[in-house]
């Protein structure tokens, strides 16, 4: 054998059995704190113990007693329970509820009774408020809010525009001829 094999390999096994002979010394870990002495503290705890409780009576029957109550609501048109007028949010609200605001106030002085303008957030939130009180609501809403409105819970036209001297409404859809769309 080569020479300078043999002592590259002797290095090689020296350094790898110094290596394990460092690692598997025993190791002294200094103790900072002895304990000499121990002290019993009393700490509060709060237990849930259960409580027999003697029973002294059972009772085998029920009676229930059925009381009318009469609750008077509110006139429809007072100051407890105005009328409430929505208002779809079809362009700047400002601007519907200062329009509606008059609209409140001509009916106001004609009826005597009070109202409430408001704007919901969208068109589905009107149609919920008309719904959820409908003695209560009047909307003002395009022709596919009523037609929602209608088929939800019944809202009922209670009067219409008139717009260049007509009371209806036309619309009208343009598809392709080769479209799925049927009429």
């Amino acid at each position: 054998m080569n020479k300078p094999k043999i002592r590259k390999w002797s290095i090689v096994g020296l350094m790898t059995l110094l290596v394990v002979l460092v690692a598997c010394q025993p190791t002294t870990v200094e103790v900072t704190r002895v304990v000499t002495e121990t002290q019993e503290v009393e700490v509060p705890v709060e237990v849930e113990v259960p409580v027999e409780v003697e029973v002294t009576r059972v009772v085998t029957e029920t009676q229930t007693e059925t009381v009318e109550v009469m609750v008077e609501e509110a006139m429809l048109g007072s100051e407890e329970r105005p009328i409430k007028v929505v208002f779809v949010p079809s362009v700047e609200v400002d601007a519907i509820i200062s329009g509606g605001e008059v609209l409140a106030q001509a009916l106001e002085e004609a009826t005597g009774m009070k109202y409430e303008v408001s704007v919901p957030t969208s068109y589905a939130a009107t149609i919920e408020e008309m719904c959820a009180s409908p003695d209560d609501t009047i909307g003002f809403i395009p022709a596919q809010g009523y037609v929602l409105a209608n088929n939800r819970c019944g809202v009922t036209v209670g009067a219409a525009a008139v717009r260049f001297g007509l009371s209806w409404y036309a619309a009208q859809y343009v598809v392709p001829m080769d479209s799925d769309a049927q009429s």
